[in-house]
């Protein structure tokens, strides 16, 4: 009887198969890794920015008596590309960067809600001793993100 040494077709195609099975779960977990990282890292620096516009805005409203909010339209070519600023006495300092969808601020009179900024006021100065704007809701959206973020500013 003749040694052979050697492998078979078959133990190469096994030893191939059990090496690329292992091969792609290694790259689907390494990836899964990334896209998930990708994800939190924008979500937390969308929580940033909105932490820092709410505060700025609050800062405004409890340690100016007027501040003014406005919306600065870019627009080109059909794409909305506007910036949005505060300051007082004019509003010139921006708000977060070019990815806010829009900024509302709501004021309650006679127990209603009323938008009294956005994109088509462009421009509102707040006078924060008159009753009416002691209370303010702020309301902030990302572009192409569903998640709404609001909170209230009360002056006292």
């Amino acid at each position: 009887m003749k040694k052979e040494n050697g492998l078979t077709l078959i133990e190469v195609l096994a030893t191939l198969t059990i090496l690329f099975i292992i091969t792609s779960v290694i790259y689907s977990v390494f990836f899964g890794v990334n896209k998930n990282y990708i994800k939190i890292s924008q979500k937390n620096k969308e929580e940033q920015q909105v932490n820092l516009i709410f505060s700025t805005i609050k800062s405004y409203h409890t340690k100016n008596v007027i501040y003014e909010l406005k919306y600065f339209d870019n627009t080109a070519n059909g794409v909305d590309d506007g910036s949005y600023f505060i300051g007082a006495p004019s509003a010139s300092n921006q708000l977060g960067d070019d990815q806010i969808e829009y900024i509302y601020l709501y004021n309650y009179k006679d127990n209603k809600i009323i938008k009294i900024f956005d994109k088509v006021t462009k421009s509102v100065s707040i006078n924060t001793s008159q009753t009416e704007y002691k209370s303010v809701k702020v309301t902030l959206k990302f572009k192409g993100q569903e998640k709404e973020y609001d909170t209230f500013i009360k002056r006292y």
